[in-house]
């Protein structure tokens, strides 16, 4: 078997975890990503482990039709550095993706390419590939990111892959701070304030405009008044948290009438079997109902303005065309964050994720 690595990267998964990490939600586009700087500092990481050479870093991503985006053009330009793409669903869901980088990492201890392989990624579903290719003798490491608050010490990490590999190594947080940056304005009172693409604003209301700079990101407003919040009005609006003065009525009460409500979310709104069994769970959460309605607001209005920092009108016209139902890929961006707000099991209630979606439009029309 060669004495050299293979580094296998599943690039939804560390978008995701890096976005949550810098920007507090996993929605990718809410930051922004130094491929460069990234691979240089993986490759970096694993050689210094290792103290081998590496073969090849494999980056695992989807797109429409599998066909190469510009993002994926910068990646596949980096030496070293071999793109294998999947292909997004109708739903926005990754297809063949995990099943690629099985094949190639079991593909590769098969022919003895490499002696260590590091992987990036927390799917469950590599458990069976990890425990092959360590059959044909590859050992294979773990490069995860630090969560103290996990049983197993990394971010959204499967405990049975965690159990199988051979060893977990943690990237460091200077390569992360230097790999990752936000792309919306994100305030001392984590009350982030989108930044307002020029084309959104009026014409009329752009002809003057005013530079500041906040943590380091650029930010250009008008100086006359637009009929849209400016980001700085944005920033200036105190925390969610800090509008409530008293618990909030059940969301089936409080937001029947709005129009980011309607009887068709409930083929949006998943019940999953496990916890139907009890009226409170179908009915919503009962002695911490105010405060996971609350948090779940929060998570929607946060969602909201990171996905309205970093869409185009034409985008931003078709998800109001089906409204009140939200495009699967925010919905899940929805679920994963609330998820890590307050549980997994709190964000299968029906009465929190009614709360999660009419806040996002509730966001979405205060921004609009």
């Amino acid at each position: 078997m060669s004495n050299q690595s293979a580094i296998f990267v599943d690039a939804g998964f560390l978008h995701s975890v890096g976005a949550q990490r810098t920007a507090s939600t996993s929605y990718r586009q809410a930051v922004k990503l130094q491929y460069s700087t990234l691979v240089r500092g993986i490759t970096n990481a694993a050689r210094a482990h290792s103290g081998v050479s590496n073969l090849r870093t494999y980056w695992y991503d989807a797109s429409k039709d599998g066909l190469l985006t510009d993002e994926h053009k910068k990646v596949a330009m980096i030496p070293g550095v071999k793109v294998r793409l999947g292909r997004l669903n109708f739903f926005g869901e990754q297809k063949g993706v995990d099943l690629r980088l099985a094949l190639d990492l079991v593909g590769l201890a098969r022919t003895g390419s490499a002696s260590v392989a590091y992987l990036i990624s927390g799917d469950d579903d590599l458990t069976e590939a990890v425990e092959e290719a360590q059959s044909l003798g590859m050992r294979v490491v773990l490069l995860g990111i630090a969560d103290e608050s996990t049983r197993i010490g990394v971010t959204a990490v499967a405990e049975n892959l965690a159990f199988t590999v051979d060893a977990i190594e943690l990237l460091s947080d200077d390569l992360l701070e230097a790999s990752f940056t936000r792309t919306v304005v994100q305030g001392d009172d984590n009350h982030s304030a989108g930044i307002v693409a020029a084309g959104k604003i009026n014409a009329a209301t752009a002809s003057a405009e005013h530079v500041t700079t906040e943590g380091g990101i650029t930010v250009s407003t008008p100086t006359n008044t637009p009929r849209i919040p400016t980001p700085a009005a944005l920033a200036s609006r105190p925390p969610l948290s800090t509008q409530v003065s008293a618990p909030r009525p059940a969301p089936s009460a409080a937001r029947s009438h709005r129009p980011g409500t309607s009887p068709d979310e409930a083929a949006t709104t998943i019940v999953y079997s496990s916890i139907t069994g009890s009226a409170a769970s179908v009915a919503g959460p009962s002695h911490n109902d105010a405060s996971l309605i609350e948090i779940a607001e929060e998570v929607g209005a946060k969602v909201a303005r990171n996905w309205y920092a970093n869409t185009t009108q034409a985008e931003l016209s078709e998800v109001f065309a089906d409204r009140p139902q939200l495009p699967p890929f925010i919905d899940r961006v929805l679920i994963k964050d609330c998820a890590a707000a307050i549980g997994e099991t709190d964000t299968y209630l029906q009465s929190v994720r009614r709360a999660l979606r009419g806040s996002f439009w509730d966001e979405i029309d205060t921004i609009h």
